[in-house]
C-alpha cells in the first residue's frame, strides 16, 4: 500500500510496464533563453532546477537528440532550429513534471524493497540484450558513461512510474455504462458513409476548347461510351483541366453524401468501371468514371466498445495526470535558468 514505507515488488512489476503521460505545456519563450539556438548550447549545465533538484541540457539532449538528428532532413537551416527550440522546450517540461513527482516520491518517504534495483536492473539489461545488471554496467561504461550515475537515473525513473501509476493510473476505472453512452453520443464517429472513388474528366467551358466546345464535347462523348480504366486515364492525362489530371483525373474517395447535386443525380444507379457524362454545369463539362464504391460502414457497440474503452480510459488518465502535476506544481519551487 502506498501508505506503507515500501512499495511491493509485486507492484512494482506492473508499474514498470507504464508510460508515462505525453507532456500537454511548454515553457513561455522567456523563461528558457538558454535554450534559444543562439545561446546555452555549448553548455551542459543546468537549465532549471525542481526544489533544488537540477535539471541540465545534458538530460534535455538525451530525450530530443533522435528527433533532433531527423531535423536537417525535414527542414531548411532556420525551420530546424525553430523545431529544435519546441523540442527541447517539451521536453525539459517534462523533465520538471518527472522532477516533481520524484521530490513528491522522496517527501513521503517511500522506498523500494530491498533487492529491488538489482531486478529492475536485471529487467534493464534485457532490455538491452544483455544477461544481467554486471553486462549492463559493461555495456555502460564501454560507452565512457558512468554506471552509478546511471542506476541513480533507473532509481529514479522506477519511483516516478510508480508514483504515476498509483496516482494517476491505478484507480481509474471505465463502467460499461460510460462505454456505451459514449458510443450512442458519438455514433457518427464509428459509422462510415457509403464512399465512391471517382476519376473526372474536365472541360472548361472558358478554357482551351472554347472555341470547339460544343463538337469536342461530341467527340469525347463518342470516344468515352464505356471505356476501360487504361482509356479513361489516358484521355484525362491529355484533356483534362481538372483536378490530378496527371494521375487520370483519379480524386479518391468521397462519401456519397457529400457530392455535389449534379453528381450524385448523375451517377445515381451507376456501378463500377461505368462512365456517365457529359454532365452539363454553369463552368464547364464533366465525364466521371466510377473507379470503386464502397457500402455504409457500421461499427456495432460489440465491435467498438474495446476502443472506446482505451481512449476514455487515456482521457481519464490524462485528466488525473494533469490534476496530479497541478498540485505538485503549487507547491513547488521551480527556477529555470
Amino acid at each position: 500500500m502506498i501508505g506503507e514505507t515500501y512499495i511491493s515488488v509485486k507492484r512494482i512489476n506492473l508499474i514498470l510496464i507504464l508510460f508515462l503521460t505525453p507532456v500537454t505545456s511548454v515553457l513561455a519563450m522567456e523563461k528558457v533563453q538558454v535554450l534559444l539556438m543562439d545561446g546555452g548550447l555549448n553548455s551542459l549545465g543546468t537549465v532549471a532546477t525542481v526544489n533544488g533538484r537540477a535539471v541540465t541540457l545534458l538530460d534535455v539532449l538525451n530525450i530530443c537528440g533522435t528527433e533532433e538528428k531527423k531535423l536537417p532532413y525535414m527542414y531548411n537551416k532556420k525551420e530546424a532550429q525553430e523545431q529544435a527550440y519546441l523540442l527541447r522546450q517539451a521536453a525539459l517540461e517534462k523533465l520538471i513534471e518527472r522532477k516533481l513527482v520524484f521530490c513528491d516520491f522522496l517527501s513521503k518517504g517511500y522506498r523500494f524493497p530491498v533487492g529491488f534495483m538489482q531486478k529492475y536492473l536485471d529487467k534493464i539489461a534485457v532490455a538491452h540484450k544483455r544477461p544481467n545488471a554486471a553486462a549492463l554496467k559493461k555495456m555502460i561504461e564501454s560507452r565512457g558513461e558512468n554506471f552509478t550515475r546511471f542506476k541513480k537515473k533507473a532509481y529514479e525513473n522506477a519511483a516516478v512510474n510508480s508514483m504515476l501509476y498509483l496516482k494517476c493510473y491505478k484507480d481509474v476505472f471505465i463502467t460499461p455504462k460510460r462505454i456505451y453512452n459514449y458510443y450512442k453520443k458519438n455514433i457518427n464517429k464509428f459509422n462510415k458513409s457509403a464512399r465512391v472513388r471517382l476519376q473526372i474528366l474536365k472541360v472548361v467551358k472558358k478554357g482551351l476548347h472554347r472555341n470547339e466546345i460544343d463538337s469536342f464535347i461530341a467527340k469525347l462523348q463518342g470516344k468515352l461510351n464505356n471505356p476501360d480504366e487504361e482509356t479513361f486515364t489516358e484521355f484525362a492525362i491529355m484533356y483534362s483541366e481538372g483536378p490530378n489530371n496527371i494521375k487520370g483525373g483519379d480524386i479518391g474517395w468521397i462519401p456519397v453524401d457529400k457530392l455535389r447535386k449534379d453528381f450524385a443525380a448523375a451517377l445515381r444507379g451507376a456501378l463500377i468501371g461505368e462512365t456517365v457524362g457529359p454532365v452539363n454545369t454553369e463552368e464547364a463539362y464533366f465525364f466521371i468514371r466510377i473507379k470503386d464504391r464502397k457500402n455504409e460502414d457500421i461499427v456495432t457497440y460489440r465491435n467498438a466498445r474495446k476502443s472506446i474503452k482505451h481512449t476514455l480510459t487515456v482521457k481519464q488518465r490524462k485528466k488525473e495526470y494533469d490534476s496530479y502535476i497541478k498540485k505538485l506544481r503549487g507547491k513547488a519551487d521551480i527556477k529555470y535558468f
